[in-house]
């Protein structure tokens, strides 16, 4: 099945699937694995490109679409020398009938960059979660265990700059019943006191040039 086939295809290539979709794995107990990894952020380095979306190819999948970064995904693409981001789809059929479709995200990073290190950066505490077609891994396994996470430090500025993009991320997961910590604005002294003006005389006519 598909599930065999991308735990396979990641062992071999030393990719990695992270984010949204192995942590809906992870906290279903992989019931049902491929339902929950319709849409599939796979990481893989430069070098192992061609050999994988030859594989891809082979079993059923196709590119439909080459992805533009966001304002806010073209900063974390350029932090972790993420070099591009395909699309790959495949339908599913049932007696004749398409039942669902698998999408996987192949997202390119250049060789001199680490996997995990991008999965490292991720925004979201409880997202720093992969899947290598072993085992799974986390930075933060108790967050996801008690669903109570948090932004990123590398993050904050945006979110105080209410970034749109990045304040759906966090509603997202708090209707999937996440709680999710966030810098607190510190509120600005008002200043209150009466300043009077008054005529008197400067205690020097003195001009002073610089």
């Amino acid at each position: 099945n598909d599930f065999d086939f991308i735990k396979n295809l990641l062992y071999l290539n030393k990719a990695l699937l992270a984010g949204g979709s192995i942590l809906n794995c992870y906290i279903n107990n992989f019931n049902d694995s491929v339902a929950y990894m319709n849409d599939i952020d796979m990481y893989i380095n430069q070098k192992d490109l061609l050999e994988i979306v030859n594989i891809l190819r082979m079993n059923g999948y196709y590119a439909y679409k080459s992805v533009l970064a966001s304002e806010y995904d073209e900063s974390f693409f350029r932090k972790n020398n993420i070099l591009s981001h395909i699309l790959f789809r495949k339908s599913i059929t049932i007696d004749g009938i398409v039942s669902y479709k698998i999408v996987i995200d192949l997202i390119v990073v250049s060789d001199d960059v680490k996997l995990l290190d991008v999965v490292k950066n991720f925004d979201l505490t409880i997202c720093q979660i992969w899947y290598n077609g072993i085992s799974v891994n986390a930075t933060h396994f108790s967050n996801i265990d008690n669903r109570h996470g948090s932004l990123q430090p590398d993050y904050h500025r945006e979110f105080m700059k209410n970034n749109k993009f990045l304040l759906t991320r966090i509603d997202k997961y708090k209707k999937r019943g996440f709680k999710i910590d966030v810098p607190v604005p510190v509120p600005v002294p008002v200043i209150t006191e009466k300043v009077t003006v008054t005529n008197k005389k400067p205690i020097s006519d003195r001009i002073w040039v610089f």
